[in-house]
């Protein structure tokens, strides 16, 4: 489970959502769409650009290519592992 922050017409917010979409794995928005919420989240985490994206354990993943890297690292790592089974 991830966690997305995101705003609205963000094309890379999109992005991640849809990368996560298309694996099947779940996430939940956490849309900033006020001002306060907004530099809540500036304060709280040093980050100034969305997509940001968190795992439920609370590791900060990145943004969309963060997010990208992290998906295609864990991925080789899952089929290094099957492999090695065989």
């Amino acid at each position: 489970m991830y966690f997305v922050f995101t705003k609205e017409n963000c094309d890379y917010c999109d992005a991640a959502k849809n990368l996560l979409k298309s694996g099947n794995i779940e996430y939940v928005e956490c849309l900033l769409d006020t001002p306060k919420k907004i530099a809540e989240f500036k304060e709280t985490t040093g980050e100034q650009t969305v997509p940001q994206v968190y795992h439920i354990s609370g590791k900060h993943i990145g943004d969309y290519n963060g997010l990208k890297y992290y998906l295609e690292v864990h991925l080789q790592q899952v089929v290094n592992k099957v492999l090695r089974g065989f």
